[in-house]
Formats: structure tokens, C-alpha cells, sequence
């Protein structure tokens, strides 16, 4: 209870005075990268129950020739290596704190819980690249009768 009581008082604070910061990063990113200005996440919360963080866009969103995401090394902007050297880019995180899906003092999820939020979602992926790249009937069919 008091732990809550101090992420409350904690997160509105900060908004409180981080407000003018936030609002100009804000605005750097509409300028730079254009909108959406927040990236948001679905991360691993309290007993695995998984939240919707938010955090400032520091990649631009480009692609390669198939439509795949192209590195995290080639989409991230100067100013987004800048904005997570300063850690500028969580502070919207401290709207998820005043919401209570994170606290300001305690662990950060593991990496195990990450990949297990996120399983089923590679693993749809996979599957479904699994069963493009088999042969089906009609392609052992279709081979029987060309020869």
C-alpha cells in the first residue's frame, strides 16, 4: 500500500515537472520522425499479466524490398541514439507507473517472461512459414504427373 502510494506521488510529480521536457521531445519526434510520436509495447507486468507500455518512437519505420522490418542498426535515428543515451525515451513509462501497471522502484521483467509474452506471436509466425515452405498433395501430384 505504501509502495503504491509512493509510485502515485512519484509518476504525477514527475509528469509534473517533466512536463516541458516531455512536451519538447515530443515535439522534436513529430518533427523529426513524424507521428506516431509514442511507441508502445506489450510487456510482461505484475504475475506475467501483460500491459501496454509506452515509451517516445526512436526508430523510423522502414522496411526492405519483402516488407520486413530492416535492423534496429539501420532504422534508429540520431536523435533516437540520443534520446535512449538519456534515457528521454522512457519517460512516458511514468504514465504507466501512475496507471499502475509498473512501479518505480522493483525488477524489471526478465527476459524469459519477454519471450514468453511474446511466443505465441512468433510461434503463428512460424507455423505459418512452415506450411508456406512445405509441399503439399498437390505438389507431389503436380511433380508425379510432369514426369
Amino acid at each position: 500500500m505504501l509502495k503504491r502510494f509512493f509510485d502515485i506521488v512519484a509518476s504525477f510529480s514527475g509528469l509534473l515537472i517533466l512536463s516541458p521536457i516531455i512536451a519538447i521531445v515530443a515535439w522534436q519526434i513529430s518533427r523529426k520522425l513524424g507521428s506516431p510520436v509514442l511507441f508502445r509495447q506489450a510487456s510482461p507486468g505484475l504475475h506475467g499479466k501483460p500491459f501496454e507500455m509506452v515509451k517516445f518512437r526512436t526508430m523510423r519505420d522502414a522496411f526492405d524490398e519483402n516488407g520486413k522490418p530492416l535492423p534496429d542498426s539501420e532504422r534508429i535515428t540520431p536523435f533516437g541514439r540520443i534520446l535512449r543515451s538519456t534515457s528521454l525515451d522512457e519517460l512516458p513509462g511514468l504514465w504507466n507507473v501512475l496507471k499502475g501497471d509498473m512501479s518505480v522502484v522493483g525488477p524489471r521483467p526478465s527476459e524469459d517472461a519477454r519471450k514468453k509474452l511474446l511466443l505465441p506471436h512468433f510461434a503463428h509466425s512460424l507455423l505459418g512459414l512452415l506450411m508456406e515452405s512445405m509441399p503439399g498433395q498437390s505438389s507431389v501430384a503436380h511433380a508425379e504427373s510432369a514426369e
